[in-house]
């Protein structure tokens, strides 16, 4: 009978610890994909809800217009260059205006499109209903940086003729429909990037790697004094070992925590290679190759 209840009782562990795994996974792995797949850009434009079309342009580079709803907020970005697509899933859209403002003016800069002395087209299109607004507190947010403002007054078909789309929808619609090509482009690009960058795990970058995930070990370690090789609180395999290019160590890896050292068997794999590292207790010790 006793054995019996301890069967139950583990196989209901299992099942706790199988559903923490799927969890922890999700949010390792299936929410990023899906902001990356759909993030604040990919929303489509409820044109019922336009009240302002404000085109921005700079001769350095990204040409896009902005949306603006009956919420006074930014709904929307078209993306009419590539060099735009530095704005694109950066949380820029339904938020408050002025916190949008503030996080295309930084991006801008951040990336050297927006400079000191730099000059700014800004396009009135024929819904205008908040471009006073908008450009005011545009103008306001920039003025150190004494930015030369030229304001010119357009229609979206006049946008759509500059751009020389050929397309089965009109107005805004084509220019939505061009946006989200280069958009699709753009993460097609980023994908086969991503890929080649994936391929290219080298002895030396395996080894950084390494390091990082061990480093986020021996922090977690300062509030855990000691855990089980199969203990699954947090799994090695769901550790980052560089967000940017999403790697993390194989199913092989492993470690544990004794008097809070870390003791730990850290593996990556590409399609051509395999390095592993094991690590006794602190990063000195670490060595290349299996742990004895």
């Amino acid at each position: 009978m006793q054995t019996s209840n301890f069967d139950k009782i583990y196989k209901r562990f299992q099942v706790i610890v199988f559903l923490v795994v799927i969890i922890i996974a999700t949010a390792y792995y299936i929410i990023p994909d899906l902001k990356d797949n759909f993030g604040s850009s990919d929303s489509f434009i409820n044109t019922k809800e336009i009240t302002t079309i404000i085109g921005i342009k700079l001769p350095s580079g990204p040409d896009f217009s902005l949306i603006i709803n009956n919420n006074t907020k930014i709904s929307n970005i078209l993306f009419h260059n590539t060099a735009s697509l530095c704005l694109y899933n950066k949380e820029i859209e339904n938020q408050n205006l002025s916190s949008s403002l503030n996080r295309i003016i930084t991006i801008l800069e951040d990336n050297s499109y927006l400079t000191e002395n730099s000059t700014i087209i800004l396009i009135e299109y024929e819904k205008n209903k908040d471009y006073l607004v908008f450009k005011k507190s545009f103008q306001e947010k920039t003025k150190d940086l004494n930015i030369n403002y030229q304001k010119s007054q357009s229609t979206v078909i006049d946008k759509v003729n500059e751009l020389a789309l050929i397309s089965s929808e009109t107005g805004i619609k084509a220019l939505e429909e061009y946006s989200k090509s280069l958009i699709s482009n753009y993460k097609d690009q980023k994908l086969i990037t991503s890929l080649k960058e994936k391929e290219e795990l080298t002895e030396e970058n395996a080894s950084l790697y390494a390091d990082n995930v061990y480093l986020r070990l021996t922090n977690y370690a300062l509030n855990v004094s000691n855990q089980g090789i199969t203990d699954s609180t947090m799994p090695i395999q769901l550790i980052p070992a560089i967000t940017e290019k999403n790697i993390y160590p194989t199913e092989n890896s492993w470690y544990y925590i004794k008097e809070h050292k870390v003791y730990a068997y850290i593996e990556f794999k590409s399609t051509t290679q395999s390095y592993a590292f094991c690590y006794n207790g602190s990063k000195d010790s670490k060595r290349e190759g299996n742990c004895e």
